[in-house]
């Protein structure tokens, strides 16, 4: 059985994450089952770029300084470490400091790396790729703790511990991933041989306050209430979902890991408190993410051309800092005027500027037609 530990955990107060924390561990066998005297740990934190902890883009710090003196407990070497997508006037120190990433390392002694410097390697079962880019200095690490956000997204539907990964690529080989894998099911078949590649061998979940609609950054918080724990990216993932009520099966990766024999979500067994799911009610799914991946891909597939979606800015939130123009995998954004202009005639709707804009000033709009029959399932669903 794949065990997924699932707690409650009410705020970020230091004494709730370190009691939760320990309560998780202990129902997949204890902290020390995994970390030993010795080991030099990397902790793998989800840092989008240079949001603050309020805004609950990234990974709690308060949660990192947990997980960092649990480490330091069983006398382990620890570094934090991410290659987030930043751009245009925030360097990684700054998103580290911005982000409570930088205190917490000062106040431990962990040290914080970007995982940068670019290492081909050879995929396990190729579901995307045969050769895929790392960081070279995930090389000598004795062991990989994952500490995922729960969050949904504009282009993958949701992120979690497996999207979480994609930090583990090289921040100048991202949006050449883009535009290899441009769709959502082509860029998930990606992160599945990623993970096969990167395998850390626990993952802990923030959860307390994740984010629903349009995330990674452009979302709103939602108190949760939980911490996850398992050494399973893929059955986290699928408990997660579950925990907030979102469906397996049209989340890309999620439901793909299933279909290609990755893991059988029948044999994942839930432990730690007892729980209904979902835990929360109404969570709101990413309005913006092409829903009906499983049961209308045939239809998507055929009027594709008539079914996109496209970023619209909203002018009077820009302050035009640039970061879209940066970020841009295609080159798909002039910004002569100071202000983003969209050229759709090559944008490949990965949504990389909607989702680093800091001030919310890009949405993601449907076209008429996809409109339209979003509105007709959703009556369809309310009157059946």
């Amino acid at each position: 059985m794949l065990k997924v530990s699932v707690v409650k955990c009410a705020s970020y107060s230091a004494r709730e994450i370190s009691a939760s924390l320990s309560k998780a561990l202990d129902s997949l066998g204890g902290f020390e089952k995994f970390a030993k005297p010795g080991m030099k740990v990397l902790l793998k934190v989800n840092l989008l770029g240079a949001f603050k902890p309020e805004k609950h883009v990234t990974t709690n710090p308060a949660l990192l300084k947990a997980v960092i003196r649990l480490c330091q407990k069983q006398k382990c070497k620890v570094f934090v470490g991410d290659s987030p997508a930043i751009s245009a006037g925030f360097g990684f120190k700054d998103a580290a400091r911005i982000a409570g990433f930088e205190k917490v390392c000062s106040q431990t002694g962990a040290k914080f790396v970007e995982l940068d410097e670019p290492v081909e390697r050879l995929s396990k079962n190729c579901h995307a790729a045969r050769r895929l880019f790392v960081s070279k200095k995930l090389e000598g690490f004795d062991l990989i703790i994952n500490l995922p956000k729960l969050k949904t997204h504009v282009f993958t539907g949701y992120t979690g511990a497996v999207k979480n990964l994609y930090g583990c690529v090289p921040k100048r080989i991202k949006g050449q991933y883009h535009l290899r894998f441009p769709t959502p099911e082509r860029f998930s078949r990606m992160l599945l041989d990623l993970h096969e590649l990167v395998r850390p061998q626990l993952s802990i979940m923030d959860a307390v306050i994740g984010m629903e609609g349009n995330g990674p950054s452009a979302g709103k918080p939602k108190k949760i209430g939980l911490l996850l724990a398992s050494e399973s990216c893929l059955a986290l993932d699928f408990v997660a979902l579950k925990a907030v009520g979102l469906d397996w099966k049209e989340i890309p990766s999620v439901f793909l890991a299933e279909r290609l024999g990755l893991i059988d979500y029948s044999k994942v067994q839930v432990l730690g408190d007892s729980i209904s799911f979902p835990a929360v009610k109404d969570f709101e799914p990413s309005a913006s993410f092409k829903s009906g991946f499983n049961s209308a891909r045939f239809l998507i597939s055929v009027f594709k051309r008539f079914l996109n979606q496209k970023p619209f800015l909203i002018p009077e939130k820009c302050t035009s800092c640039g970061k879209c123009f940066q970020v841009c995998p295609a080159k798909a954004i002039d910004f002569k005027t100071k202000k983003p202009v969209f050229d759709y005639g090559k944008c490949i709707r990965c949504f990389c500027c909607h989702e680093v804009c800091p001030e919310k000033a890009i949405e993601i709009r449907d076209s008429f037609l996809l409109g339209a029959m979003k509105k007709i399932s959703g009556y369809l669903r309310h009157n059946a």
